[in-house]
This record gives C-alpha cells, structure tokens and sequence, in this order.
C-alpha cells in the first residue's frame, strides 16, 4: 500500500479546523480517503469496522482527552499508529501520549497544515517497516523455533542466554534449563579441560569456528556427537559480546562412517586373504586394483606390471563373453589361460611356464538402484588340478566303459558260441529221439514236441541276450542299420510303432566310445518307454550337424513332471536316465529332458564329434 491510497480517520470538534485538515491532506494524498467523527466514543466504535491506517485525534475532546482516547484504544488492542494534536503545547502532555503509543505529536501552530502531511508521510512509512520488521522477525523465529539444528548464543563467559527449542530433542534439556549454564558443563569430564581450552582460545582471539566435532553428554547420561559452528559478537567498537551459533547431530552420520569404515576393513581383509584372485576394473576397462591371490594365479611377480591391464585386450577372455560384458550382463565360464599368448602381446610379465585352466567370473559394479556402471569385479580360480582329476575321472570311467562292452561283448559271443549252439545241438537231438521209433505213442511225442519247443525259446531268449549285450551288427552293418534293426525288433515285440530317421551319418566315422553310447542311449530310451510310458508312438532322429551328433527320442506316452521323475529316480535308485546322463557327460554332451503329464516325453542329446567324414579321408 502506499500513502496515495490511505484511509484516515480524524476525531476533531471543531468542524472549521477539520475542514482545513481534510484540505492539506487531500491536496497531498488525492487518493486518500478520510473519516472524520467529532465524538471519540464515535470513533471508537467505528474504528473496527473502518480499520484506518491512521488516526488523528486532538488532545481537547467532548467527553474525554486524547490522553483517554488512546487508553481505550489500547484496550480495544488496535495497533493503529495515532498523531496528537494540541493547541498547548505541553511537553508532559507529549511524553505521555508517546508512552500510550501515539507515534507523533503535534501542535496546532502557524505552519501546522504545512507539517501535517509530511509527519503523516513518515508516521505512515514507519509504521509500515515496522510491520515488515515483525514479519521478519516472526519469520525468523519461526525459523529458529523449527530447524533441526540447535540455536544458541552464549555471553563472554560462556554461559548460555539463548537457547531454541531444539536443545531438548538434541541433549533431554529445555531451554530455559539452559540458559544460565556454562557451555563446558556438557562435556564429557574426561575431555571437559581440552575442549574447554579449544573453545576459549577462539573466544579469546574473537575468531570463529565451524565445523568442530564435539560429544556432549544427554540428560539421561549417553554421548551425543555434534557439529558445532559459532560467531562472535561484536559492540561498534569490536568489544565482545558473546558468541552464537549453530550445532547439528552427527551422531548417525558418525555411526554410519565407523560402519562403513569396518565394513571396509572387513572388505579390506576378505579381498586380501581371499585364495581367490579379486581384480577390480574402473569403467573403462582399465585394471586398477587384485590382490595377492590373483598375482599367484597368474605368476605375477611386480603388482605394478598387472596395474593399468585392460579387461578388452586379454585374449583368453572369450569374444562371447566380452559381448556379455557391453551389454551390463554377468559373465561366468571357464577356461583354457595362455600365457604364450600373454607373452606374445607383451600384455605383462609373468613367471608362468604351463598352461592353465581357470574359472572366471564378471560381474558389472554398479547398474543397481539407479547407480551409475563404475566397472568391473573379476573374482579366478585356478581349476587346473580340478580339470586334471576330472579328466582322469573322465578317462577312467571311459575305460570302464569300454571294458564293462568288452566283457559284454564276451559275454555276448561265449552266449552265441557256446550256449546258444549247445541249445541248438540239443533242439536237434530232442527232434530225432524217435526217429528209429516210429510206433511211439502220441502222448510221449507230444511231450517230446513241448521239451523241443522249450529249447527253442531258450535258444531265442540266449540269443536276444546275446543281442543286448552286444549287437552282432554294429560291427557288420554299421551303426544306422544296427539301429533301425533294433527299433523294427522293438517293434515287433512290444506293438509299439517305431520310427527311426537318420540324416547325415552315412559319411560320418566315429569312434567305439561315441558309437556305443548312441547305442546304449537309444536301447535305455526305449527301455523306459516300455516300463514307463505305455506308448503307441515312438520317434527316434538321429543328425549329424558338425560340430554334433544330435540324437532326439520322443513319444505319446503317459508323461511326468522331469524334476519330481529325476528325485523320485535317484532315491529310488532307478539308473536309467542317471545311465543316460553319465554316458552322455563321458563324451562331454549334453542332455535335455522335457515331458509333461499325459503329453508325452522328448529327450534331446548332443554329443561333439571331431572326426573327418570318410568322403574327406
């Protein structure tokens, strides 16, 4: 608002001399509007309703003075800035009204209308900074009373004259329980001396201090860590007042930092005893930390040749893996080390002769929470003895393999060579026991018939075993005819309708192990159905694709659920898919198994082959 647009109200009994009033502030203030009243109880009636910014009174009033005009409008609590007129100039007069709360005080002398509207100018523009001050200073307070951080100020001496209410959430104390006491006195009594000494030594230079980490001592008896800050105050001459200033809890932020500082000792410990090799990449790559196990693995006999390594450059980490890695994905896989390679690309020193194999895993640091990437953490182990024994295991269990086939094989030519030709001899001798006796009875014949039928089915029954143990045509017909032999007989015998496709293997030659196991899989596959599925429909492909043999048998049957099939089998100790699984991990395959209740079973198998087709032989 401006005093272009005031609203004054004047209480003058003299009609003439409000007139001449009205005059000099409306040639002044055009805009202004005035309400005058003869009566002061007039007035005070309206004034609530009127709210003036000013009031003019003079001192001489019907009924009461001004000195009474103002006493009632204190009680009414109306802060409205009030000028007195008089005609007599009385200085005790004066003083009183001013102590009452009028701002000016006038007297009606020659140049009274000149003077007027300027001491209404300033009574006007005072009480509006005045206003402003309260605002602020409200606004100030309110500031001060609801911080979180503690507000305080302290006199020369250091006891305390000011405190916000803050102090009671920070230490257990009011603020008037403050006030009176010394700073020092909250200080633990073992560090009491040396922090009282650092405070008075800024106090007695007038510095001030910021950022000072103190403990205090709560009302109830625990520490409480503070961040102290504190100014101090000077007289126009530089004479110390006091100090005041600001502190804040820390207590959870230093609790947070011992935390983070054991867990980073705790870290700290783990990566450097660890017999894993840690190393730790930044985001481009670029090696910047290992620990001592990761010097060991890979024969480093200076740290510093390792420091500065890039992830990007090392040969032995696959290309597959290095795609991953771009991506923000996590990368495990094991591998075959080359230090020729390392030796060759000059990529660092190292002591290592032999050729390692080492288990590696990648994963990106950060990408979590909306975190930025930061880099890489690398965690090797050196499997090169574990690789080893898997490989004498892996060797052993194929030569126990291929000697439980040899003795199979035996086994299967002792059933065929010996047993199965004495059944023969014997069929053959129970088929002519009458020739020189043709006037036997029918019934000794017929008994004769049954023995003779009876030596035929064992003669089929040893050689079907003979078969199982070893087909006599894998080695004669090759390994696709042995199968499709093999599933026409299944076939035939079970009622089962069998189909068999083979494509690709009539150029390919592989070895005993790879043959055998394609065998032994499709016989046990099959088995199963038989016990397990009752199927009416069977499909067995077999695929030569380079690098792999794919060999897929599926059926109608009954179906199961694979994960409670493959428990139930191991604490059963049903070996058939366990075979399959062992056989197939012989040759370094694998094996997928899928199957689901009444919708039938699909195994799927492929096993690596390096040998040449005969058409490039």
């Amino acid at each position: 608002m401006t005093t272009d647009s005031l609203k004054l109200m004047i209480v003058e009994d003299e009609e003439a001399h409000y007139d001449l009033m009205k005059r000099a502030v409306i040639k002044n203030f055009p805009e202004a509007s005035v309400h005058h009243f003869s009566s002061a109880s007039d007035s005070l009636e309206k004034v609530g309703t009127i709210s003036p910014d000013i009031i003019i009174t003079d001192y001489v009033l019907p009924g009461m003075t001004g000195i009474d005009f103002l006493k009632e409008l204190r009680q009414k609590d109306r802060e409205i800035p009030v000028i007195m007129i008089t005609g007599q100039g009385d200085e005790k007069i004066a003083v009183e009204a001013i102590k009452l709360g009028a701002w000016d005080y006038l007297v009606k002398s020659v140049d009274f209308f000149t003077l007027l509207p300027s001491v209404i100018d300033k009574v006007f523009r005072e009480y509006k900074l005045k206003e402003s001050l309260n605002d602020i200073t409200e606004r100030f307070q309110d500031l001060v009373e609801r911080t979180s951080n503690w507000i305080w100020e302290v006199d020369t001496q250091g006891k305390y004259i000011y405190s916000n209410p803050v102090v009671e959430s920070l230490l257990g104390y009011r603020p008037d329980e403050m006030i009176g006491r010394y700073f020092f006195d909250f200080y633990p009594q073992e560090e009491k001396e040396v922090l009282k000494n650092t405070i008075l030594q800024y106090r007695d230079k007038k510095k001030p201090f910021e950022a000072l980490e103190f403990s205090l001592i709560h009302k109830n008896g625990h520490k409480v860590i503070i961040e102290t800050n504190g100014l101090p105050i000077l007289d126009k001459t530089g004479n110390l007042l006091g100090y005041r200033g600001v502190d804040r809890n820390i207590s959870a932020r230093k609790r947070a930092e011992q935390a983070l500082r054991e867990s980073e000792e705790q870290f700290r410990s783990i990566f450097n005893e660890s017999p894993i090799g840690i190393e730790i990449f930044n985001s481009e790559g670029i090696l910047v930390e290992a620990n001592k196990s990761c010097f060991e693995i890979f024969g480093i006999f200076e740290p510093n040749d390792l420091i500065g390594f890039r992830l990007y450059d090392n040969p032995n980490v696959p290309d597959d893996a290095k795609a991953k890695l771009i991506e923000g994905k996590t990368v495990k896989y094991e591998t075959y080390y080359d230090f020729e390679q390392v030796k060759k690309r000059n990529l660092y020193r190292t002591t290592k002769t032999e050729n390692i194999y080492i288990d590696v895993l990648i994963t990106p640091l950060g990408l979590k929470g909306g975190q930025p990437f930061s880099g890489y953490m690398v965690q090797i182990q050196d499997i090169t003895s574990r690789k080893k024994a898997e490989d004498r295991i892996h060797n052993l269990s194929q030569q126990l393999i291929k000697a439980h086939e040899i003795e199979r094989q035996k086994l299967s030519a002792d059933l065929h060579d010996h047993l199965a030709q004495d059944l023969s001899a014997l069929k053959i001798k129970i088929d002519t026991i009458f020739d020189d006796c043709p006037d036997t009875s029918g019934d000794k014949k017929r008994k004769v018939n049954e023995l003779s039928k009876m030596a035929t089915d064992c003669i089929m029954t040893v050689r079907n075993l003979a078969y199982d143990l070893r087909p006599a045509g894998l080695d004669q017909l090759g390994l696709v005819q042995t199968i499709y032999q093999h599933c026409e007989e299944f076939s035939h015998r079970n009622g089962s309708k069998v189909d068999f496709i083979s494509a690709g293997m009539d150029d390919v030659k592989l070895d005993f192990d790879t043959e055998i196991t394609l065998y032994r899989l499709i016989q046990e596959g099959m088995n199963n159905i038989k016990k397990h599925a009752a199927a009416s429909q069977i499909t067995i492909r077999l695929v030569a694709s380079f690098p792999n043999i794919i060999l897929q048998i599926e059926d109608n049957g009954k179906g199961f659920l694979v994960e409670n099939r493959l428990e139930a089998a191991y604490n059963e100790r049903h070996m058939g898919i366990q075979s399959m699984q062992e056989r197939v991990a012989l040759l370094n395959g694998k094996i997928t198994i899928e199957s689901r209740p009444t919708l039938g079973t699909k195994i799927r198998v492929e096993i690596p082959y390096t040998e040449e087709t005969i058409g490039q032989q």
